[in-house]
């Protein structure tokens, strides 16, 4: 599928969601409903920065007032594990078995462990990790680049994820 297939798809979830409350049901799309081509765990990380590329081209294009963000999942552990991976090629092999998806966040709500727990009234453990970090040169500079890991109370493991914001 070219780009015009992918911002048709993209474009769609967008303004839907925008319309029917799906922005603050943290309603996402992940890359693989995007374009079937990108259903290969290998193709994830090249494919949610092309979304998010498209996503935020979109936003702009529609006068949207809405942060874009592309969320990597992690696999979770039973201890802190912290930033892993160094390189693209390093997370690529890191990621879980979820494919990457794309958010629209209100401003002001970007992603952060309360702000995500909120949406199911979640309470967190002290001392949630949020770090930026900087693994994609290719990001425009306005770009934002966290790796979040956080425990809930009752959860056997931190959840640790990436999120890409814009």
């Amino acid at each position: 599928m070219h780009d015009s297939g992918r911002k048709s798809v993209i474009e769609k979830w967008m303004l839907t969601i925008v319309q029917d409350g799906g922005v603050e049901r943290y309603d996402d799309l992940h890359v693989d409903v995007i374009d079937s081509d990108w259903k290969p765990k290998e193709a994830w990380v090249h494919a949610g920065l092309i979304a998010f590329q498209l996503a935020v081209e979109l936003r702009n294009r529609h006068q949207l007032d809405f942060t874009v963000a592309l969320g990597f999942s992690l696999p979770g552990s039973r201890e802190p594990i912290g930033v892993d991976f160094a390189s693209i090629s390093e997370l690529a092999v890191k990621l879980d078995s979820t494919p990457p998806s794309l958010y629209l966040f209100n401003r002001g709500q970007e992603p952060a462990p309360t702000v995500l727990l909120s949406a199911a009234n979640g309470e967190i453990l002290p001392d949630p990790l949020v770090q930026t970090i900087s693994i994609f040169p290719d990001l425009a500079q306005s770009a934002g680049c966290n790796y979040m890991e956080f425990m809930r109370p009752g959860d056997e493991e931190y959840r640790r994820s990436i999120f890409v914001t814009a």
